[in-house]
Parts: structure tokens; C-alpha cells; sequence
């Protein structure tokens, strides 16, 4: 059975409904053994219990018909009489669109068992496993942090990852780690497009793993429905043929966004109520009051009292020739990544309070990090910290995220802290947090990171039937997560405050209107494939993040391996839109990541403190209008310098061009290209087109450029970077 829309044709099994073939003029998308795979497979709940699995291929009774929303062309296939889930219908609804040359894939289920759904696995196809690094062999695009570029199928994290209770935190799960709802397919020619346009953003596995001969490109939807229930996919899976690779993927998901009633905030330039400082466009610097990194040792150290660090946050605001935001870790009072009593802070209010005033009336801002909703018993950094017997004396056990067997457990940084997972639904866990956000907002603190841990801004699995929700993973956690966020800047904008929160990675995109500030840490992205700018090129305009701590970074990139590494980093934010973050330990040097022993050497500090003076002068000065209020556009081409080949602790290298560049549209419609030379010499760039005006960061150094009738040529100096001013195309 053929089913064509535009560009795509869809080859079915006439008597099981597998997807056979996906092809494009030119070219067929799916793996010889793409057929082998079900239309469909489900993972149930029993009423004892346990999980049970079927797939479309257990029905004994399938029935094509014409699908009444598309006659002619469309079809409804109905599954029933499956042998140990009597009762349980299913129809899969496959709708071509050719005025946008897309297929939408429905699903309806009639559930007459005792059995709860809790997601569906649709539709299953597997791609061709012709992944490779060169011009025009297939890549794969996943929403994994701000986006990545997978080359190889076999690199770390690419392998099938069930939902397990307890959650893990970094499985690839929508909204989580996964922070959009797409994927992609392509070699730069033939290109295939697989989303969910879901506006309400259900929990969703959004996985790319190996399978049979091919590549599975897998979207789980978690869509709990009970037993002797019916329920359906309320959204669109949606394969789209296009021409191009992970940049014009993005932009369809962006025009689904925009088009589709999406939740988008308004435009940053438009938001009235957003904190003053997030326009100012510091510098994050990142260290602790306490310990020594590496050694073992919890007790103070020379940035406390926090006043003490004030001398080298006066010498990094000098050298670096801005205002600075200082994001605390391990500044807690009770212990270092202890939820969810982190107020008051360690050494007390005064001492704090008189910090924040010192930083304010030097013009900086003040952040510390929280670590999400989650219940610390112990400590085991500071052992002295025990609330065991207060959970008990509370009752609070009843609030944990509960296994389908009624047990507790966390996998969340528990070789920190020993404790669970706090279900967002339950009252204790939004009281507990509201009294410790009420009380740091009242503190004057500028940023409070709350949500670390809560990768992307999710809510974990929670299957406790006494709770306020169904019995398996499904929207109410979106929905409790959202409640949760309203309710804090509520509180804030009651006070009159100015405080933004945020997350650990960046936020997923259905959070982007609460959580307006995050810890992006794409350098999580490089042990599976190269890292792109997707988030940033669909959401800068709503939202904006920070490089963030880069924590582990140094594990999967050494830094003996990769002397550079840093100032990339660099570029690479300041190019994707994103607020330049360091972090310091001893001395207030600034070392390699967060993660990283303080014992251990740290980089030449030179080259990174011109970097971000010159960097963050653009983004503060000429820069600004594009690289902070900005709408990203596909760039135009640059050439010049070396590659830079970054060397993973595997001997595996990922390559990047000699300069990075991205191109923006401003808010009243001007076009720039920013172009970043993040090499310690003069590279003379390229750009393959006629440019109005060139501008480097500081007005009293001019920048030289030529330029012919159809390209510009730009003496880039060192670790710096130019705005190149471009006619609207």
C-alpha cells in the first residue's frame, strides 16, 4: 500500500500496517529491515502491578478502511482481539498533508482491560545506518541539551533507554534532557523530518539506538491512559521530507511552534516584567564558599566570609571590563546539594546579606544554584547534616515519587546525599519549596537556579495512587511542573522582586516562559556527537541561557589533550547567543570546568580573559540587538583559518571550523553575521556575500575588511570577534 504526500511516499504491509519504506525522489530513507519493525508497541501496567508489552503485530484482527478526515487518500488501520488484552482497541490514523508535504500520524485507543497504558511506542521505522562525518553522508539530529549532531550510532547514550523508576535524571526523556519534541534524518540533500507537534508537550522518549540493520528513530508517548478508559494521541506525529540538514530541520519545528498555539512567552524585548539584569549581559562566574575541589575538604575556604571574594570579583570585573553575576555552589546552610533545606545560607543571613549588598552596589548580581525537588536523610559530604527522623516525624515519606510497588528510592546524586525524588503534585513538596524560594527572594538574590537536577525542568516518575495523579508516568507531571513555576513567580512579582529561576541544562522548550535563565551545559553533548545551536535558533527571541559550569567536560575532552578547549567554548556561546559563564577555584583563577579537581593545573589564563573582553563587549555593545534580542537565520558561508580538532579521551576527534559564525535578524529587522576567531593569531574571514559595514567589539579598534562584488574579506584579530552588517535577503 502506497501513501503519498508531496515529496514523501509511505510503503505499508497491506496485512500488518509496517512501515515498509519511507522514500524521497532520490532516495530511500528507511533500512531494508524497516518492515520487521510493528507499526506500534505499547508498555501496560497490570492490575498487579507489573509492566506488560504488545505490539500491532499481536492483533489477530486488522481492518483498513479510508480514513473519514482524508478520503481518498488518508487511512485508519484498526487492531484488535489481541490474545492476553481482551478488550482493547486501537485505531492508527495516517493522514497525508500534501500542502505541507507532511504524513500525521493519530492514534485512538478504546481500553476495555484492567490494564493502565502508560506509553506508546509510534510509529516504529528504523533509517539507514549510513551515518559518517563527510560531505553529504547521513547525520542524525536529537534535541539532546540545545541539539546535537549524531555521526556515529555507536558513540555513548545511544542505545534504547526504557522509563525506569527510579528516574535517572539524564535519560533522554521530553521535557528533560530531551528539551524539543523533533528529530531529523538527512545527508544535506534528502532530509526526513520526525516530530511531535504537541502544544500541550506530554512526557515523551525521544531516542535514536540501533536496531536490526538500521537506526531507530523512536517517539514514546506517555500518555497514561487508564484502565477501561478510551484516550488518544491529542496531537500530530508528524514525517516531513525537506531539503538540508539540522539548521532547516529546526526551522520547520520552529514554524510548528509559531504557528501551532504553542505556549512562547513574548519576545525578550517585549517583556515588561523581565529582571534588569539578564539585559545587561554579565559574565557568570561560578565558585563555592566552602571546600577545596579534589581533596576532600568541606570547611570554609578563602572566598568566606563572601565578602572575602570580593577582591577577585573586583579584579575579574577589571580585567574583564564588565559587570559580573557570581552563581554560588555549595553555599547552602544545610549541606552542599541537600533539598530541600538550602536557606538559610552557610554562615548565616548576615554574612550573606551583607555579600549581596557589596555585589550590588558594585553593579554585579548574585545567583546561587538549588538542587531541585528532592528530599535529602543524609549528607554524605557533611555528615553531620541528618533529617532522616524529621521526615518521619512529618509524615513526608507519603510525598516521595513512589515505584509501582509502593517503594521509595533516587538515583539522583545519590553518592551525595542519600534520599528520594519529591512528587510535584503533593502539597508538602510545593510548600517546601515556596518557603525556601520565598525566603531567598527576599534576600535580594538575582537569580536562583532552583531546578538543578531537575534536568531540563522536568518532574521525575512518581506511580503512587494516593497522590494527585494517575498511577503512571504520563501530563500531569508537565502540568504539576507548571503549576509549581506560576506559583513561584506569583510570589515574585507580588514582592516586587526581580529574581529569575531556572534549571540544569537548558529548559525545555514548554518551560521557556518561567524558566528565563539556565545552565545550558552543551559540553554534555561531545561524548555522543558534536553540539549545534538548535534551542538558541528556535527560542533565542523567548529565551536565553548561559554557557553553564560545563561540569565533566574534562572527562570526555582532556584537558592535556585539548590546550584550546576553553577559549572554544567561548565562541562557541558567544555565537549561539548564550551569556559567557567561568568558573574560578584558588586565587580566582579560572579553571577548566566546575567538575574538575583544583589540584589540577588550569588553563592559560591570558587567552581566556581577551576572549571574554572581547566577546562580551559584542555582546554588550554592537553585538547587543542580535545577539541578545536577536531571531537566529541560516548564516551565510565564512571560510578562513584552521580547522580546530577537538580529541576526545577515546582517541575519537570532533572537527570544527577554523571560525565560528552565526547569523541574526534584529528586532526592527536589520541582519548581521557575528564571526568569531577564537585563535590566538589575525585569520582573515571570507563571507561569501556583499556586507554593508563591519564593526569589531570596541569602537576605538577598527577592523579592516575589503570587498568585491560577491564577497567581503575581514582581518579578524585574535580571540576576538567582528559584526558584520548584511543586506536582508
Amino acid at each position: 500500500m502506497l501513501i503519498k504526500s508531496g515529496q514523501l511516499t509511505l510503503h505499508l504491509d497491506e496485512q500488518t500496517g509496517c512501515i515498509l519504506q519511507i522514500t524521497l525522489p532520490g532516495k530511500t530513507m528507511t533500512s531494508a529491515q524497516s518492515g520487521l519493525l510493528p507499526l506500534f508497541s505499547m508498555r501496560l501496567i497490570d492490575p498487579q502491578n507489573q509492566y506488560r508489552f504488545l505490539s500491532a503485530t499481536d492483533a489477530t484482527k486488522i481492518c483498513f478502511r479510508k480514513s473519514a478526515e482524508a478520503p481518498g487518500s488518508g487511512f485508519d488501520i484498526s487492531y484488535q482481539n489481541f490474545p492476553e488484552f481482551d478488550g482493547l482497541r486501537i485505531v492508527a490514523h495516517i493522514l497525508p498533508k500534501p500542502e505541507r508535504d507532511t504524513i500525521e500520524w493519530r492514534l485512538s485507543v478504546q481500553n476495555n482491560t484492567d490494564h493502565r497504558i502508560e506509553h506508546v511506542d509510534y510509529p516504529q521505522f528504523s533509517v539507514k545506518n549510513d551515518l559518517g562525518s563527510g560531505d553529504y553522508q547521513s547525520q542524525i539530529f536529537v534535541p539532546f541539551t540545545e541539539g546535537c549532531i549524531v555521526d556515529d550510532i555507536n558513540r555513548p547514550r545511544l542505545k534504547e533507554h526504557p522509563l525506569q523508576y527510579p528516574s535517572s535524571g539524564g535519560e533522554p526523556i521530553y521535557p528533560g534532557a530531551m528539551t524539543m519534541q523533533y528529530m531529523a534524518y538527512y545527508d544535506g540533500v534528502h532530509g526526513l523530518y520526525f516530530a511531535a507537534h504537541d502544544t500541550a508537550s506530554m512526557p515523551k522518549a525521544i531516542e535514536c539506538f540501533p536496531v536490526n540493520d538500521g537506526i531507530r528513530l523512536a517517539i514514546k508517548s506517555f500518555v497514561s491512559i487508564l484502565d477501561h478508559t478510551s484516550g488518544q494521541l491529542k496531537f500530530p506525529l508528524v514525517m516531513r521530507a525537506y531539503a538540508g540538514g539540522w539548521l532547516e530541520a529546526a526551522g520547520l519545528y520552529r514554524e510548528f511552534v509559531e504557528r501551532d498555539s504553542f505556549p512562547l512567552p513574548k519576545k525578550t524585548w517585549e517583556q515588561t516584567d523581565r529582571p534588569k539584569w539578564q539585559d545587561d549581559s554579565p559574565v557568570v562566574v561560578i565558585f563555592p564558599p566552602r571546600s577545596i575541589r579534589g581533596t576532600g575538604y568541606m570547611g570554609p575556604n578563602e572566598f568566606f566570609p563572601y565578602n572575602q571574594s570580593l577582591k577577585y570579583i573586583d579584579d575579574l570585573a577589571d580585567m574583564l571590563g564588565t559587570n559580573l553575576l557570581t552563581l554560588l555552589t555549595y553555599w547552602e546552610g544545610s549541606a552542599p546539594w541537600c533539598p530541600p533545606f538550602i536557606w538559610p545560607p552557610y554562615g548565616g543571613e548576615e554574612l550573606f546579606a551583607d555579600y549581596v549588598s557589596g555585589m550590588h552596589d558594585r553593579g554585579h548580581y548574585v545567583g546561587v544554584y538549588g538542587s531541585g525537588l528532592h528530599w535529602t536523610d543524609k549528607s554524605l559530604l557533611c555528615p553531620e547534616f541528618d533529617k532522616t527522623q524529621y521526615r518521619l516525624d512529618h509524615d513526608l515519606t507519603r510525598s516521595m515519587c513512589a515505584s509501582l510497588q509502593g517503594e521509595y528510592q533516587s538515583k539522583i546524586v545519590q553518592t551525595i546525599r542519600s534520599g528520594y525524588d519529591m512528587c510535584p503534585t503533593c502539597d508538602d513538596t510545593i510548600n517546601l519549596a515556596m518557603d525556601q524560594m520565598t525566603q531567598m527572594v527576599d534576600a535580594d538574590i538575582d537569580f536562583i537556579q532552583y531546578f538543578d537536577q531537575n534536568i531540563g525542568g522536568r518532574g521525575y516518575a512518581c506511580y503512587d495512587p494516593s497522590h494527585r495523579h494517575p498511577a503512571a508516568y504520563g501530563q500531569w507531571s508537565v502540568d504539576a511542573m507548571k503549576s509549581i513555576y506560576k506559583k513561584m513567580h506569583a510570589m515574585i512579582n507580588e514582592k516586587g522582586a526581580r529574581t529569575a529561576i531556572g534549571c540544569e541544562s537548558s529548559s525545555a522548550d514548554c518551560f521557556i516562559e518561567d524558566l528565563t535563565f539556565n545552565d545550558l551545559r552543551y559540553n554534555w553533548v561531545v561524548a555522543t556527537g558534536k553540539p549545534v545551536p538548535a534551542f538558541s535558533y528556535i527560542f533565542h527571541e523567548y529565551n536565553i541561557n548561559f554557557m553553564g559550569n560545563q561540569c565533566a567536560f574534562t572527562k570526555t575532552v582532556p584537558a592535556e589533550n585539548n590546550p584550546d578547549s576553553y577559549v572554544f567554548r567561548l565562541a562557541y556561546s558567544l555565537v549561539a547567543g548564550d551569556l559567557l559563564t567561568i568558573t574560578i577555584k584558588s586565587g580566582g583563577e579560572i579553571h577548566w570546568e566546575w567538575g574538575m579537581s583544583w589540584l589540577e593545573p588550569g588553563p592559560r589564563q591570558l587567552p581566556i580573559i581577551k576572549a571574554i573582553k572581547n566577546y562580551n563587549a559584542m555582546r554588550k555593545g554592537p553585538g547587543y540587538p542580535y545577539l541578545h534580542q536577536g531571531r537566529m537565520v541560516k548564516p551565510d558561508d565564512v571560510q578562513g583559518g584552521q580547522p580546530y580538532h577537538m580529541i576526545r579521551e577515546d582517541g575519537t576527534t570532533l572537527t570544527f571550523p577554523g571560525l565560528l559564525s552565526s547569523k541574526w535578524i534584529s528586532p526592527d529587522g536589520h541582519e548581521a553575521q557575528v564571526i568569531a576567531n577564537y585563535q590566538e593569531h589575525m585569520i582573515t574571514a571570507q563571507i561569501n556575500r556583499r556586507c554593508d559595514a563591519v564593526t569589531g567589539p570596541h569602537p576605538d579598534e577598527p577592523i579592516v575588511w575589503t570587498q568585491s562584488d560577491a564577497q567581503t574579506m575581514i582581518e579578524i584579530p585574535p580571540l576576538s570577534c567582528v559584526l558584520a552588517m548584511t543586506k536582508p535577503t
